[in-house]
């Protein structure tokens, strides 16, 4: 730290002009702080001795200085940014630790490794995706509470995709991330990545916008027509298929379509046989087993055969905005049977889903306007990553706010809001009866201080508090001896 000298006058633009190179130094050392790549609490610890050092040059000024207000508004101005630095570190844990809090609570009992690895894990994404750690908390907390029978890595592998996919909106990387799980309960694929692709690729294909009605509506409504026996490729396509013949934006009538679709095709055509009980208990063949195993075969079956198909068609039960759809699939009509071929083959086998993903990837990022706006977004993160690992720098918010609705005094700057509060009496010299009274006030803050938990933050208020009291004290002496001018040192004025 450069040490900072100044020469005294009684002319207020002496101390101005010193004052102001004071600054200019200051300024050159963050600046060359920002410049350095060191870790956020190193960072933390250097632009706090800026800021003490500050005060303590300025300090000097005003006690040697008989323009009290003058110094006030130098003193000021050299600690604002700093308590907006603190506030705006005060702003960005405020707002993580409340996502961190939903994701700690999902995560569940876990041991403190496991948790330790989730979080740098998350703080890892953050970094490689340029999505702010709360954005991808929140994530990770639905990912972590949807993951089955996954891993918590392997869950928060999906919010990693998702972040990547939708960096601009919480709520549809949130919506990604638990679709790419729920793919992978269809496939059985634990890689996110492919997982993505196959996801992705679903929502090309079918008529839906939101990737939150992808996941609840067409992903789930495959996985109940997988359990009849179909591929995931064809399962999905069938929704996805409904969704364009009924032109239906959500997914919800076609995924209820889809698997009474399904159910009522292997009740009809069922791969074994089917007994029941007669009237006497007998077991007797109820349908005779057709060997066809999935829904496709099935579809095609009752396709290739008029009479099934008039047989199938006059079964009861479906709605009746969907009726028209299915019978015209099952009579290929209006080109639905091969919209369904067509999109099982857009959608594919989900192993080959991760180069699709990193196609479409790609192809965003090379688009300039999702460069730049990806760049922007990766400075705001980077910003907001240093506030929420800086915990001295929030930590130093919290505790002014506290200080200053208590006894409106700042922890970075107690000598300031005194003199802010007693500029007028410092200036006209306080008779010995208040500056007692002063002394008995810090006293307590002094002492209320020490009652609190042990903590850095306590350590650095006490300090400058006591250094406040040597500062009363001092002028005390001068008033005894009637000198209320002396320009010595008080002692403890070095902050």
């Amino acid at each position: 730290m450069a040490d900072i000298s100044l020469n005294w006058s009684s002319d207020d633009r002496q101390v101005q002009k010193a004052f102001q190179r004071q600054q200019r130094q200051i300024a050159k050392l963050e600046t060359a702080l920002k410049k350095t790549s060191r870790s956020s609490v190193n960072l933390t610890k250097q632009q706090t001795n800026v800021a003490s050092s500050a005060v303590g040059a300025a300090t000097r000024m005003i006690a040697t200085y008989a323009s009290v207000n003058t110094a006030i508004r130098f003193v000021n101005a050299s600690l604002q940014a700093q308590i907006d630095l603190h506030n705006k570190a005060e702003g960005v844990v405020v707002d993580t630790a409340s996502a961190q809090i939903k994701f700690l609570r999902n995560l569940g009992d876990v041991s403190s490794e496991e948790r330790s690895k989730a979080l740098t894990t998350i703080r890892e994404i953050s970094k490689e995706t340029g999505v702010k750690q709360s954005a991808i908390f929140l994530a990770a907390s639905t990912a972590v509470s949807a993951r089955g029978a996954l891993s918590v890595q392997e869950s928060l592998a999906a919010v990693r995709q998702a972040a990547r996919i939708a960096p601009e909106d919480v709520g549809e990387s949130t919506a990604i991330a638990g679709g790419i799980l729920d793919v992978s309960t269809l496939t059985g694929i634990e890689d996110a990545k492919k997982n993505l692709g196959f996801l992705l690729a679903i929502g090309e294909t079918a008529r839906i916008v939101s990737p939150k009605d992808v996941s609840e509506n067409v992903i789930r409504a495959a996985l109940g027509v997988a359990a009849t026996g179909d591929t995931p490729e064809f399962s999905t396509a069938l929704v996805s298929t409904l969704t364009q013949a009924v032109k239906d934006p959500t997914g919800r009538i076609s995924g209820t379509g889809a698997i009474q679709l399904a159910r009522k095709l292997r009740d009809f055509l069922p791969e074994e046989d089917v007994f029941e009980r007669d009237s006497r208990d007998r077991r007797v063949l109820k349908t005779k087993g057709t060997g066809l195993a999935s829904t496709e075969a099935r579809l095609r079956a009752v396709q290739e055969s008029p009479d099934l198909t008039e047989r199938f068609l006059a079964l009861p039960g479906f709605e009746e905005k969907l009726k028209g759809a299915i019978e015209r699939l099952i009579k290929k009509e209006d080109g639905l049977d091969k919209l369904l071929s067509e999109t099982t083959v857009r959608i594919g086998d989900p192993k080959f889903g991760a180069e699709k993903a990193e196609r479409i990837i790609a192809g965003i990022e090379a688009v300039p306007l999702q460069s730049a706006a990806a760049f922007s977004r990766g400075v705001s993160s980077s910003l907001d990553a240093f506030f929420a690992d800086a915990v001295n720098l929030s930590d130093a918010a919290v505790a002014r706010r506290t200080r200053e609705k208590a006894s409106e005094i700042l922890e970075f700057n107690p000598l300031v809001r005194f003199l802010q509060v007693k500029s007028q009496d410092i200036r006209t010299g306080l008779g010995a009866d208040a500056l007692a009274d002063v002394e008995t006030t810090l006293g307590k803050d002094v002492a209320a201080l020490e009652r609190q938990p042990d903590s850095p933050a306590a350590r650095r208020q006490i300090e400058l508090l006591e250094q406040l009291v040597g500062l009363v004290r001092a002028r005390q002496l001068n008033v005894a001896t009637a000198n209320p001018e002396a320009h010595a040192e008080p002692a403890g004025a070095g902050l």
